[in-house]
């Protein structure tokens, strides 16, 4: 009896079951219905996840940031420059800033940065 060759799409219809599965074991991917969310509850009650100790409280954290204290667990600065360059064209429609207003603009930031590490 001669084997027949699998398809193309039977093929690519397997890889994207097997990678759809390994993306949904390591998390890549949300559970899309309620049997998954139901399997991942049953999962996580059978084995909770642990909170190591420097996260157990997230307000004490968020201090910590601030002070400069904790420098293996900071959250670091997240600012994108940029997002700050894309903003500032929207808000001018792509027309150029004259020195005038560039100047307040540095100032303002200035004081905005001066309050917000106090």
């Amino acid at each position: 009896m001669k084997r027949e060759k699998e398809s193309h799409g039977d093929c690519n219809e397997r890889l994207e079951k097997l990678v759809s599965a390994a993306m949904h074991a390591i998390g890549w991917l949300l559970p899309q219905s309620v049997d998954e969310v139901r399997a991942i509850e049953e999962a996580m009650e059978a084995d909770p996840p642990t909170i190591p100790q420097w996260l157990a409280d997230p307000y004490e954290l968020l201090k910590s940031n601030r002070r400069g204290e904790g420098a293996d667990h900071r959250l670091g600065d997240v600012r994108d420059p940029g997002i700050e360059e894309n903003l500032s064209r929207a808000a001018r429609d792509g027309k150029q800033i004259s020195p005038e207003v560039a100047e307040k603009m540095r100032k303002d930031r200035e004081v905005a940065e001066g309050k917000a590490s106090e």
